[in-house]
C-alpha cells in the first residue's frame, strides 16, 4: 500500500481486497454448485427431459415482484449517488459509495437470475 499518495488510498485498496474476496468468493460457490448439479442431474440418471409446468400467475408475480425491488434499488441508488454529490469534496466517503454501487449492482444481477432461474 502507498503511503502518501492520498488521503483515501488505504480505504480504496480495503474496498478493492472487499470486492476481489467477494468475486473469488462468488466464483468459487458458483463453480461447486455448478459442478454439484452436473453430477447429480447427468443424462445415466435421467435419460429423457421432462416438461415442467408451472403456473402462469406465479410466473407474472415474481416478475412483477422482481420489478418493483429493481425500481426500488434503482432508487435507493440514485439517492445515495445523489448525497455523494451534494457533500464538500473533502467529506466524500468513495468506500460507502463503492460499496452501494457493488450492492446495486449485486442485487440487479440476484433478481434477474432468480426471474430466469424461475421462468
Amino acid at each position: 500500500m502507498s503511503s502518501g499518495a492520498s488521503n483515501f488510498i488505504n480505504s480504496i485498496d480495503r474496498a478493492f481486497i472487499y470486492v476481489l474476496t467477494a468475486s473469488v468468493f462468488s466464483m468459487i460457490l458458483a463453480m461447486v454448485r455448478m459442478i454439484f448439479f452436473t453430477i447429480k442431474h447427468n443424462r445415466k440418471r435421467d435419460p429423457e427431459a421432462v416438461d415442467i409446468h408451472s403456473s402462469t400467475r406465479f410466473e407474472v408475480t415474481l416478475s412483477v415482484a422482481s420489478f418493483i425491488l429493481l425500481i426500488i434499488a434503482g432508487l435507493w441508488c440514485i439517492r445515495d449517488a445523489e448525497k455523494l454529490i451534494n457533500k464538500s469534496e473533502n467529506r466524500i466517503s468513495l468506500r460507502f459509495a463503492f460499496r452501494d454501487v457493488n450492492l446495486f449492482a449485486l442485487l440487479v444481477v440476484l433478481l434477474v437470475s432468480i426471474d430466469k432461474l424461475i421462468i
